[in-house]
């Protein structure tokens, strides 16, 4: 049961992510909140499609986690991580935790748990999943490192999960779907004119790094600049887009 304090908690985040998404919410802006309202030292996201070969990996604060790190760590371990198979083989969106499906001890000693927690310093993982296509996984990861989540941090979670579900659908409508996540985070900003420092203060993420996901939407849309990405955005959208 959530306490009243826990919940005014609640109350208050869902109201930050709903008038986030007046202007268009993107993971970045899901993932600091997540981070922060429950005090993790990092919040990632991670994206899986075993047969298109996809891994990606992205975590925040990025200026300590860089995408490089994450989605090295995402290819390295995402085969043999318990919580990835379960996701990609059932297609179940229950948030859950690494040891609802393996003891502590045995997550401890797998390679793929030695290998995040010598990586980022983690062992403890909270999944917050996403929708995804059948046999692939999008999936939020809350991570500690010797702390456990408690029962109120879950019942947290579980309360809010069905609001990030549908913001992150919303916001996946407006973008084409060959983008990568981070990249359609991008295009959805550049749509509502933010500059690149903007943006990169937006996502927790470095200018550089912000030009860089600026090049490939360039090149995945065929269009040669910033108002040509933003036209292409714009005679794309459907009905249900301009909710956003």
């Amino acid at each position: 049961m959530i306490t009243p304090a826990r919940y005014t908690e609640l109350l208050g985040l869902a109201g930050q992510l709903c008038r986030s998404a007046e202007a268009g919410v993107d993971l970045g802006t899901i993932a600091e909140l997540l981070r922060t309202s429950l005090e993790l030292p990092i919040c990632v996201f991670s994206e899986v499609d075993f047969a298109k070969g996809l891994t990606i990996g992205y975590g925040w604060p990025e200026t300590v986690f860089t995408d490089d790190l994450m989605t090295e760590a995402t290819t390295r371990n995402a085969r043999g991580h318990p919580l990835v198979r379960h996701y990609v083989l059932s297609g179940d969106l229950t948030p859950l935790e690494i040891t609802d499906t393996v003891s502590m001890r045995q997550w401890r000693s797998s390679r793929e748990g030695s290998d995040l927690y010598e990586t980022v310093g983690v062992l403890h993982h909270l999944a917050v999943p996403l929708t995804a296509p059948a046999g692939a996984m999008r999936s939020f990861a809350l991570s500690r490192g010797r702390e456990r989540f408690t029962a109120q941090d879950r019942a947290f979670v579980e309360r809010l999960h069905p609001l990030l579900v549908a913001l992150d659908e919303q916001h996946r409508r407006a973008v084409p779907s060959h983008l990568t996540p981070r990249e359609r985070d991008v295009l959805g900003l550049l749509r509502r004119g933010l500059s690149r420092r903007a943006m990169a203060r937006r996502l927790g993420i470095s200018q550089r790094t912000v030009d860089k996901h600026l090049e490939n939407v360039y090149r995945k849309l065929s269009v040669p600049d910033r108002m040509a990405a933003v036209r292409f955005g714009r005679e794309r959208r459907t009905p249900s887009d301009l909710a956003l």
